[in-house]
């Protein structure tokens, strides 16, 4: 008995194409979707995504590099974000564009439009977490984030414009913010920035309103270390070498516990840098401020400072505010040798 023939089903030319080209993601063994260079540029990483930059990641979920990712200019992104809930693991990685930031004072070139990891800005997602590697090399930001983020345990540098722009009530931990044009870390109001190092970059090292600063190095920048913007909180930051005030405040009250604020000044050039700078009523407690230009702390009326010592500011120890007590005072400058 002859044996029955096969069967075959003949797809139209188009659906064949499409079946062909249809990139399926890698996932790893634990479910994340493996993103590397040739997917990128070649097939597409994710669903929805085509091939070339950025990656668009349109679903929640949780991604994981398995190579470095350059993007061939420093007008292109390299990731852009408009989902809620997407986790992405750069696993030691490196995102990378072309530009570089050098010299003193800062410039980089080139720049452009390129955001390493960005977000769709009509509707931001919430709940982005990028962690585990370095992000440099943007033409603009190195990431961009909408509200609640995580950002941690990351290198962001030689970006042209911001290294982190993090959006409200985000937190940034474990981060490294140096060599970037403008600013080193920028958060609009709520945030956390815990234990990072933000140095060197070309203007303020971190700027937030009415947020948290605590247990990092501000070191090096082109301005001000700190600036805190309606309010907010420093603890335990050390802020020194900075080209401009240690702490900045513009409005609402701030505390300001357990810093250090020393060497803020313009090199080989007279200028009037404070350790301490309040522009609206601060609490310092707590406080260590020396070798600055300026005052060790400049305080807006309302202020108060206590259990503090300062040593050899420019021109003083301490002007303005109410001593609450056990303060000391010394060196050189006009009216150091005790506090007010």
């Amino acid at each position: 008995m002859r044996s029955p023939r096969p069967t075959f089903v003949l797809l139209p030319a188009a659906l064949a194409a499409a079946a062909i080209a249809r990139p399926v993601p890698a996932r790893a063994s634990d479910g994340q979707i493996e993103i590397n260079q040739t997917c990128a540029t070649l097939t597409g990483c994710v669903p929805g995504d085509t091939p070339g930059f950025p990656i668009l990641v349109t679903q929640p979920g949780s991604l994981r590099l398995t190579s470095d990712l350059v993007v061939p200019d420093e007008n292109t992104a390299a990731f852009r974000v408009g989902a809620d809930d997407v986790r992405i693991d750069l696993a030691g990685f490196t995102v990378s564009g072309p530009t570089v930031c050098s010299g003193l004072p800062l410039g980089c070139a080139p720049t452009g439009s390129g955001v390493g990891v960005d977000v769709d800005l009509g509707d931001p997602p919430e709940r982005l977490v990028v962690r585990g590697g370095s992000v440099r090399g943007f033409g603009n930001r190195g990431i961009r984030t909408g509200a609640s983020a995580t950002l941690e345990d990351l290198r962001v540098m030689h970006n042209g414009v911001t290294g982190i722009d993090a959006g409200a009530r985000s937190v940034v931990r474990h981060c490294e913010a140096s060599l970037n044009g403008f600013m080193g870390i920028a958060g609009p109001s709520g945030a956390v920035i815990e234990e990072s190092i933000v140095s060197n970059n070309g203007n303020v090292g971190i700027t937030v309103s009415n947020s948290i600063v605590e247990r990092s190095v501000i070191s090096s920048n082109g301005s001000a270390g700190l600036v805190l913007v309606s309010g907010g909180s420093a603890i335990g930051n050390l802020v020194s070498g900075n080209r401009g005030d240690g702490i900045v405040t513009t409005v609402g009250t701030a505390n300001l516990d357990g810093n250090t604020t020393i060497d803020n000044r313009v090199f080989g050039a007279p200028s009037d840098e404070d350790g301490v700078h309040c522009n609206s009523p601060c609490n310092v407690r707590n406080h260590v401020s020396s070798g600055n230009d300026g005052y060790g702390l400049n305080l807006f009326s309302g202020s108060a400072y206590g259990q503090s010592l300062m040593s050899g500011n420019a021109l003083g120890g301490v002007a303005g505010g109410t001593n609450a007590g056990g303060n000391a005072c010394s060196g050189p400058g006009v009216g150091s040798a005790s506090c007010p």
